[in-house]
Order: structure tokens, then sequence, then C-alpha cells
């Protein structure tokens, strides 16, 4: 046994000690022996604030009585809350299956709150009339009031399911059938149409490729590595009949059925055949579409980034399919609109939402956004919808070269998405442009040329930034990014048009009236020399598209690249009828044929232009037979190149009687764009 050896200490006397009544906080904080005092001695010497904060009284631990009747108090007022927002849940199952409830609730989520009418309260349902008790079968639905997909909801949802039970209120043993039963019923019964409509594994399979290597251009809806490892997935299962994989994976199932709505109207492309020279009176891609739509309302209510996905793919595939007799003419959009509020919500714009976030998720999420952020101001600018967010509270980066995220190909196209995004900034500061009134004359309109030439000089920054495989000289059609390269020279002459445009119209308005050899006379006309060789470039990248079988019979880029260069070329014929406007707008016109043979919206456009097929017929077999294509590379070579300001001329100009600049700066959406265009048709009739 060792000795233990005792510390010597200190015994300090009982009347010696110092308690101190109450420590301060930082004493507190730093587990400190508080001298008292205030200040105390620590926080003196360390020149901090010396602060106390009283002490609140302790509750009294064995006061079980207050305790429960406080219990009590907000587990009733948890109930009311519980049957105001689910008044199909009677009290005795709430009590009684809570652990049941709070599954259907919080993991499934196959229940949903329900909207409680607006009126006055009524104590006893039971004394309310058969007719108006809760309609327990109701389930508010996403679909289009004028196509068919609502034709088919109204006939499935005419009287109850057969063999499903109407069941009271306040009946306990039959909850797990209501709402949420339902619920499932109504995917389950979605899930069952959409695989009954599929093709084979195969022709499944062609669609996706075709889709992410042809119809997906310079923009990005999914990663082309998950997206075919889910496809074998979900093939296997379809292959099993796995019913609970697709109840699960019904936003993948979503996704497929979008893609597929799209790539079906591309098929000549993947197989490398001529465009179809019959006229398609329906879209290969409405099955597809009629399938997804059961499916869009679940998306709204899970705002995962599959939703956004589909949603964004579904609106691309209606902004081709206008029709007056089909749909709302801008149910396109309103889809993008959806895909990009749900975008917002995620906080996709943000760069802090992915700061830890892996960096092919992240670079996916950025590309994701950006699609749907340009997509829906490209369209919404057309209708004159105001923007969601605004471009300075976007932090997020371009995209950025990912090897993940590469197509099956090997190729990437992320370079061509950075100026996309770019061409994309341009166009809406130009729709911001400011024209003021000229304080000298009422009617005239002030234009300032410094922020035309900055505009200007910015299109020609991205011009600059194109990738060297993407040069028209360097383009193969037989590559997978051809029509991606093509979409990327006719956004940059786009700009070009949108910039010019505006004096183009003022130069038609004012001919003959403009003073010459001066400033205004130069400017107004080299801009609008800068529209029209533009216009006319986009026509002759559109006819090597149909050379090359590469012009899409259901794209809207296409046809609105067509539209907006003919509305130039129509308008430019008022100065100027030479043979080569005549042949360019005969050129523009064959390619709008062409794609009526599929689209319903080149079909509206092209019977706005039906006057204009005898004054196309002026143009000469010969003439047209031995002209040489126009030289686009010549015209990009050019640039956009201003005369300079002299010093004596305000750089500010006075354009008087420029009555219809506003309406002409805005931009025109491709089922609109030929509008007004009755007053150009009376000069040409004659002709």
């Amino acid at each position: 046994m060792g000795t233990t050896v005792k510390r010597n200490r200190r015994i300090i006397p009982l009347h010696l000690r110092k308690r101190v009544s109450a420590a301060c906080d930082r004493c507190k904080n730093k587990k400190i022996k508080c001298t008292g005092g205030f200040p105390c001695t620590k926080c003196s010497e360390s020149k901090q604030e010396c602060k106390i904060t009283p002490k609140s009284p302790a509750a009294d631990s064995t006061d079980y009585k207050e305790l429960y009747t406080t219990t009590k108090r907000y587990n009733c007022k948890l109930e009311r809350i519980v049957q105001h927002l689910f008044p199909d849940v009677g009290l005795d199952f709430l009590r009684n299956n809570i652990d049941v409830f709070e599954k259907n609730v919080c993991i499934d989520k196959s229940i949903v709150p329900q909207k409680r009418k607006q009126g006055p309260e009524v104590e006893d349902e039971q004394a309310l009339p058969e007719q108006s008790k809760t309609i327990e079968n109701f389930r508010q639905s996403y679909v289009s009031t004028t196509d068919q997909s609502f034709l088919d909801f109204i006939e499935k949802s005419n009287g109850p399911s057969k063999g499903v039970p109407l069941i009271s209120a306040s009946s306990c043993e039959t909850f797990n059938v209501t709402l949420g039963y339902k619920l499932n019923e109504m995917l389950n019964a979605s899930v069952i149409q959409a695989l009954a409509i599929l093709p084979s594994e195969e022709k499944i399979l062609k669609f996706i490729q075709i889709y992410l290597n042809i119809c997906e251009t310079n923009y990005f809806y999914a990663c082309h590595i998950e997206m075919y490892e889910k496809l074998k997935l979900f093939n296997r299962a379809r292959e099993n009949n796995d019913m609970e994989y697709f109840q699960r994976e019904w936003s993948f199932l979503l996704i497929v059925l979008a893609m597929l709505s799209i790539a079906s109207g591309f098929e000549y492309m993947g197989e490398m055949s001529p465009i179809p020279s019959r006229q398609l009176e329906v879209n290969p891609g409405f099955c597809f579409y009629l399938a997804a739509m059961p499916f869009v309302g679940f998306s709204l209510e899970s705002k995962s980034i599959e939703s956004i996905q589909a949603l964004l793919v579904l609106g691309v595939f209606m902004t081709t399919n206008k029709s007056d007799s089909f749909q709302i003419s801008d149910s396109g959009y309103s889809l993008m609109n959806v895909a990009l509020d749900m975008a917002i919500y995620n906080k996709l714009y943000s760069k802090e939402t992915f700061k830890h976030a892996a960096v092919a998720r992240a670079e996916k999420m950025k590309r994701l956004w950006w699609s749907c952020y340009t997509l829906e101001r490209r369209h919404g600018i057309n209708l004159g919808r105001p923007e969601m967010i605004r471009p300075e509270e976007i932090t997020v980066g371009l995209p950025e070269y990912c090897a993940e995220l590469r197509k099956n190909t090997g190729a990437t196209n992320y370079l061509n998405q950075r100026v996309i995004v770019r061409l994309n900034m341009v166009f809406i500061k130009l729709t911001k442009l400011e024209f003021t009134k000229s304080s000298q004359n009422s009617k005239g309109v002030s234009i300032d040329t410094k922020m035309i030439k900055e505009l200007a000089q910015e299109v020609e920054n991205c011009r600059s930034s194109f990738p060297e495989y993407a040069y028209i000289e360097n383009l193969d059609p037989s590559d997978d990014l051809y029509r991606g390269n093509i979409h990327l020279h006719l956004n940059y002459f786009l700009a070009k048009i949108y910039i010019g445009k505006p004096f183009l119209l003022y130069k038609v308005e004012n001919q003959g009236k403009l003073p010459e050899n001066s400033y205004e006379t130069s400017f107004v006309d080299h801009l609008t020399s800068i529209c029209v060789d533009a216009a006319f470039c986009s026509i002759e990248l559109l006819t090597v598209l149909e050379k090359n079988s590469k012009l899409g019979l259901f794209s809207f880029t296409d046809i609105n690249f067509c539209n907006i260069s003919l509305f130039v070329i129509l308008v430019y014929l008022r100065v100027d009828k030479s043979d080569t406007t005549l042949l360019f707008l005969k050129k523009g016109l064959d390619i709008l044929k062409t794609i009526s043979r599929g689209s319903s919206t080149a079909k509206v456009s092209l019977e706005k232009l039906a006057k204009f097929n005898q004054l196309v017929s002026v143009v000469d077999k010969s003439f047209e037979s031995e002209s040489v294509p126009y030289n686009i590379v010549n015209v990009e070579a050019n640039g956009m190149t201003f005369p300079e300001l002299p010093s004596d001329i305000d750089s500010i100009l006075q354009l008087e009687n420029f009555g219809d600049f506003e309406n002409a700066s805005a931009f025109f959406d491709a089922n609109q764009v030929f509008q007004g265009m009755d007053s150009f048709l009376n000069p040409f009739e004659d002709t």
C-alpha cells in the first residue's frame, strides 16, 4: 500500500470568503470567477462592457397540473389546425392512428391539404344537404382547357371510379382509401396509360439519342451519362412490369415522354433521310405529349429538378405547335415560365446554393438554370411578359467545361451555351433601350447613338468568342453539333437584325425625306444595311440546312429565324425591289413552305404571306440557277463598324416623325410577326 500524499492547501476562513450574488455575462461565458462589482475587475482590465442579465424565475417542475393544462391546450389547437387542413380526417382516427397519418402526409406525401370554401361556418355538418358536402373524389389537376387532354380528363372524371366506394368524412375505417388513395390511383392510371403508348425499347433509345445529339442544340436539359444509365433501369422495370418503380420514378417517365414528343418529329435527321415531302397533318409527338400531361399536376406540386427538366422540354415542344384551333398561343411559354419559377424556387440562380456541391452537380444545375432563363426570356420578350428575376440577382457563373457532362459522342457544347447566354443579355438590353421624346419637337424621338454602338460592339464580342469548330467554313453536316453551330450563327444575325430593324423602319417611313450627305442619313443607311445583310445571311443558312436535310419541320427556332428574316425583307422591298431582294424573298418563302409541312405555326405564317407568291414569280429562273450563294463569311468579316461622329454634331440624333419607333423596337413573336403587313401589300399588288 502506498502512502497517500496530501497537498498543502491554504484554507481561507469563512468570514474572508467573497461570494458574488450575480456573475456578469462575460465571466459566465468564459467560465471564470467574477469578482463582482460594476464593472467587474476582469471586464475593467480587458476594457469590455460588463453586462448582467437578470435570472428568470425557475419554473416549478413539480406543478404537473399546470403542465398538463398547457399541453392539452396546445394539442387541442394542433387538432383544430389538422381538421381545418384535412376536413375528411376524424378526431378518433387522428388520435388512434397518428403514425399512419404522419406517414401519409410527411413521408409518402400521398395526401395534401384540401382548399376550404370561403363562407359562413356551419356547426352541424350532418344538417347540410347531401349535395353540399365535401366532394371527396375531386382532384385539382393541371390540364389545358382546349386540348385533347382536357376532353380525356372530363371523360375519365365523369362519375366515381368503379370499385372505389364513396366514404364519409367521419368514417375512420375507410380513411386509407380517401384522398391519398385517389392520388395513388390517378398516378397509377397515368403510368399505365403512358406505358401503353411507349414504343419498343430500341426505338426509345433511338429517339433519346436523336433528342440529346440533334435537338438539344445550344441548351442543356439533362446529363447524357445519367440519362442513359437511368434508361437502362427504366427499360428493365418496363420489361418486368415493375409498377412500384414507375410510381416512384414517375418524374423520369415524364422526362422520357417529353423528349420523345420532340425527337419523334426529327426522326428523319437521325436516319440521315431526306426531309419528308408529304404534308404531316399531326405532329407524331402529340401522343407522347398527351400522355405526359396528367403528370404535370404532380410536377407542379413536387417542384423537383426533374420537374424543371420535363416542363422545359414540354414548353419547347408546344412553342412549335401553336394553332388557334388546338390551344392557346402561348401555352409553350407558360410551361417554360413555370419551369423557370421552379428553378428560382430551388435557387439555381445563386452560386451560394452549390458552394459545397460536387463539381459535376453544380455545373449541371448551372447549365439547367441558364437554359431555363434564356428560353423563358427569349419567348417572354416576344410576348411582352415581365421578367421574373432581374439579371443583377443572378450570381451563378457561365457554363464551364465538365468531362462528366459531355455528350455520349464525346463532344461538348458548353462554349456555345456561353455565347447564347451573352447574346441573350444583349436582347434583354435592347428591350430596355430608352428612346426619349425630343424637346425640340414633340413628335421627335431622341436616340443615343453611343448606346447603339455599345450594343453592336457587344454583339461583335460575342461573335469573336465563337469556338473555332463553329466557324462556318469548318462546319460538317454529319456532325451532331451541326444544327447547334448553325443556330449559333443565326442568333448572331438575329441580334444584328434587332439592332438595325428600327432604323430600317425609319428609312422606309421617311424615304425621300432624309437630307443627303448628312450624318443622320449615313447612320440610318448603315444600320439598315446591317439589318438587311443579316436577314439575307439567315435565309442563306436556313437554305443550307434544307439542302443537307437538317431543317426542322417541328423546330420553333428555325421558324422564328425564317419569319423575322422574311419580315425584314418585306419591309426592305418598299425601298429596294431589286432581283436580289426578290430572290431572298423567294428563298425565305420556300423555307417557310417546307417547314409548314409539319408545323402549324409555319402554316399560319404562310397563309398570311399568300399574296407574295405571285410577287416572287417574277424572279427569272435562269437568274436563280446561276446566282452565287450569299457570301456569309465575308459579311461576318466586315463586322458592325460605325462612322465616326463629327465634332460639330451632337451624339443625340433628333429624328422627327418617328411615330412607329417604339413599336418597331419591340420583339416580334413568330406567330405575330406578319400582323399589320397588309399596309405593305398594296404597293406590290400592281407590280
